[in-house]
């Protein structure tokens, strides 16, 4: 509430007392009444430049809708996907297969016209293996620089490492991200540098899951371990002949603290090349991951009486379900993928792709893929392939992959007994989104 100025209610007493005199005097001497009355308009621009001034001395009481908006662009979104699966290695196959409902998702992101931009992206998915909800992404960023070439980003989100943004086609994810190496969410801090063809993120991430008991994320350490307190730098280099016509080479590195359920503090390290080439309609990705989870000697878990943790292995999980990852390993992969436009009534664009992976497990060539708790099951090396299409159709994307794998259980293509089994995979999504200005 403005305050009255205590200064204007004594000038205007002062002035009506001042005008009262000098026209009382007026009536006495008409010769002088012209003068006075120039006077009076004297006192009166006086009384009004010092009712000027006094608001001056106000302070300003503008409110915040007095104020100059930020202009804001709001995305309101989401989706639904669901999954017609055959097995060939359960009685799924028997029945003719099964249709279930993956995820419904609500998303939501903006940008302002000071540098602010945010995401989040949070689902529901009766068919996780724990919580049935979770957030896959939330972010808040901050564009800064001569053109914008500089970025603060925090929060969950995806990790900087290897091919960008995801280093596969199929919906069902590689090798890589089932192992932790490829759309990977972390909680944390990242800055980034892009100028010209050169690319450089640095972040530090506290942990991958947000106290959260399920995760988009593959390979994320679970029961008994946990990534936390790591660092990431990515560099990358784009040679560029035509929009169309470019390859990018980058390499990544990260390390960080393996925490066990006994507090003993571990270490982990990972490195990559990756290569995305892009020629008109071709796509060739290429990525070498070398990676090591050093569990310390006698580590004991908390969950299941706080049983001795192994060293060869650790256990992960994507979507809740807990697979064994192998604590040191090598991970080959080649995507190779070709875009077609076409005009089959809604259908307006196709992808025909392959995605293969090989992980070399380190150490002795082998590793216990079962459960700390579970009998002994010595695994090898795990082969992984998607051979699938992407359909385009508005806002409807199905998916037709056809996976093989061998010894590849934690990408839900199984059990690892060292035979190769396939899998069906018919993904149906609907995205639905709009646009808000204000």
């Amino acid at each position: 509430m403005r305050k009255p100025s205590r200064i204007l209610p004594h000038l205007a007493i002062a002035s009506l007392a001042t005008v009262w005199s000098l026209q009382a005097t007026a009536q006495d001497d008409d010769k002088t009444y012209k003068q006075l009355r120039q006077d009076v308009k004297d006192l009166q621009l006086q009384i009004e430049q010092l009712q000027k001034q006094s608001r001056r001395d106000e302070p300003n009481s503008k409110t915040v809708s007095d104020l100059k908006k930020q202009n804001e662009t709001l995305t309101i979104g989401g989706g639904v996907v669901t999954e017609y699966q055959v097995r060939d290695y359960t009685e799924n196959q028997e029945q003719g297969g099964g249709l279930i409902l993956d995820y419904f998702m609500l998303t939501v992101d903006g940008k302002l016209d000071n540098g602010i931009s945010y995401a989040a992206d949070y689902r529901w998915s009766d068919v996780n293996f724990a919580d049935g909800q979770y957030l896959h992404y939330g972010w808040a960023a901050y564009d800064f620089g001569v053109n914008d070439e500089q970025q603060v980003k925090g929060g969950f989100f995806r990790v900087p490492f290897g091919n960008l943004p995801y280093g596969y086609q199929t919906f069902w994810g590689s090798l890589n991200f089932y192992a932790g190496f490829a759309d990977h969410q972390a909680a944390g801090l990242n800055y980034k540098y892009e100028s010209g063809p050169l690319r450089i993120d640095a972040g530090f991430f506290k942990n991958d899951t947000l106290s959260q008991s399920t995760t988009y994320s593959g390979g994320v350490p679970v029961d008994g371990y946990a990534n936390v307190n790591g660092g990431n730098l990515r560099v990358a280099y784009t040679l560029r002949q035509t929009k169309k016509n470019y390859m990018t080479v980058s390499i990544s590195g990260q390390g960080g603290q393996l925490e066990t359920g006994s507090r003993d503090i571990g270490s982990r390290w990972a490195g990559s090349l990756a290569l995305d080439a892009h020629a008109g309609p071709w796509t060739g990705q290429l990525q070498m991951v070398s990676y090591a989870y050093n569990v310390p000697d006698n580590a004991t878990s908390e969950f299941g009486g706080g049983f001795t943790l192994p060293t060869d292995s650790i256990t992960v999980q994507d979507y809740g379900f807990r697979y064994q990852l192998p604590a040191r390993a090598e991970i080959y992969s080649a995507n190779i993928a070709h875009d077609f436009n076409v005009n089959w009534g809604p259908v307006t664009q196709v992808q025909l792709y392959n995605n293969y992976g090989y992980l070399k497990v380190g150490g002795n060539g082998q590793y216990n893929s079962a459960a700390p708790s579970d009998p002994v099951n010595i695994t090898k090396d795990t082969q992984f392939n998607a051979l699938g299409a992407l359909f385009v159709a508005g806002p409807i994307y199905v998916w037709a992959d056809l996976f093989s794998g061998k010894n590849s259980a934690m990408t839900f293509v199984g059990p690892n007994d060292d035979q190769w089994h396939t899998r069906f995979n018919l993904t149906t999504a609907f995205y639905f989104g709009g646009n808000l200005k204000k």
